[in-house]
């Protein structure tokens, strides 16, 4: 059994409750300037989980003399695909829900359609369609990592900085990219450093975590620094509601850094908070498909709250409430076996505990 790595469920965690701010507070941006450095202070979130995505893949797979092309699409596909359908027909099942209702069934088939291509079923669903992209190409980026480290990662930085600023200069009208049949957002190659980095780390794991236990406080100061400079390119350039840009690659990677760096002194405390902590990294993955219908079931039920979301005190109460309410529905379905099917682990089971150690070292 490999060594469970408990800073990894901090990070994991941790991410899983930046993603529900950054979506709480992206409604409020405009309205009120705290909901704004907050939104904008959780831009690391998504690419955070994907450089965390690569390094628990590479860190199970990082001792093998070779990686079964055949048992690991079957294992990995099998974890991601199914949610991603499920969920897709959930969310746009909400979405058209009265034309559903009304018995307009091909309306909702035609966007179902569209959807699933497209990633598009609902604001957090692309970041499945980016990982099967990633986990497609996976055997040939391990297999390129363990036999030239340097060229892995110069290539992937390149191609990954490149496309980012491609995007960039396309928002601020500098450069015109062609329309395509599916969002830009989804292609790998805007992810694909993240990804890398994360297999990279994972591979010289010992070596950068005890590098980086005793900078704690430099990494901290770069922290800010780099938030502040991100704060200034979203305001000056009117990108506050994107995260594809050279600054927030930037901001990414001082935060794993200095989060790291933090969580590498929690790693052995124990309590109420730790095993919440380790629980939510078990389940972080359902956690972020279902916290969006969370949110936007509080809004539409509460809509006579929609003055009091948009205050400071409001989007934090809305983010609790958020919070608690996906966490306890996520509990409840993780009493049941089938709740595998749409990105849980079940606890039900003898194999649960098997399951969470798993889990914590990335072989999900």
């Amino acid at each position: 059994m490999q060594k469970r790595l408990r800073e990894l469920d901090w990070m994991r965690s941790f991410a899983a409750l930046s993603v529900i701010m950054i979506h709480v507070t992206s409604g409020y941006v405009i309205a009120n300037p705290a909901a704004y450095v907050v939104n904008q202070a959780m831009r690391y979130a998504v690419p955070l989980f994907i450089i965390l995505s690569g390094f628990l893949l590479f860190y199970v797979d990082r001792n093998r003399d070779q990686l079964s092309w055949s048992s690991f699409y079957k294992k990995r596909f099998s974890k991601i695909v199914a949610p991603y359908l499920i969920w897709t027909v959930i969310y746009t099942l909400y979405t058209y829900h009265d034309a559903v209702a009304a018995g307009q069934y091909g309306k909702w088939l035609a966007a179902l359609k569209v959807d699933l291509i497209r990633g598009t079923g609902f604001v957090h669903l692309y970041f499945l369609l980016i990982m099967v992209q990633l986990y497609a190409i996976y055997p040939l980026l391990w297999k390129w990592l363990q036999k030239h480290a340097a060229s892995f990662l110069a290539v992937t930085f390149v191609v990954t900085v490149f496309s980012q600023t491609m995007i960039y200069f396309h928002a601020l009208h500098i450069v015109h990219l062609p329309r395509l049949v599916v969002p830009y957002v989804i292609l790998f190659p805007l992810w694909l450093f993240y990804f890398g980095a994360g297999m990279y780390v994972a591979k010289h794991n010992e070596t950068i975590t005890s590098a980086l236990s005793g900078w704690t406080v430099q990494l901290g100061i770069m922290y800010i620094a780099s938030f502040g400079l991100l704060l200034l390119d979203s305001h000056y350039t009117h990108t506050y509601d994107s995260s594809i840009k050279p600054t927030v690659m930037v901001y990414c990677f001082v935060s794993y850094a200095f989060f790291l760096s933090i969580a590498m002194k929690l790693k052995d405390v124990r309590g109420q908070l730790a095993r919440f902590s380790d629980w939510l990294a078990i389940q972080s993955f359902l956690v972020f498909l279902l916290h969006p219908l969370v949110l936007v079931w509080i809004q539409r039920t509460y809509h006579e709250w929609a003055q009091f979301w948009k205050t400071t005190p409001g989007f934090l109460l809305l983010f609790g409430i958020v919070t608690a309410v996906s966490c306890l529905l996520v509990y409840m379905a993780s009493w049941l076996r089938p709740v595998i099917w749409i990105g849980g682990i079940p606890r039900s089971t003898p194999a649960a505990s098997s399951s969470k150690q798993k889990q914590a070292t990335g072989a999900q």
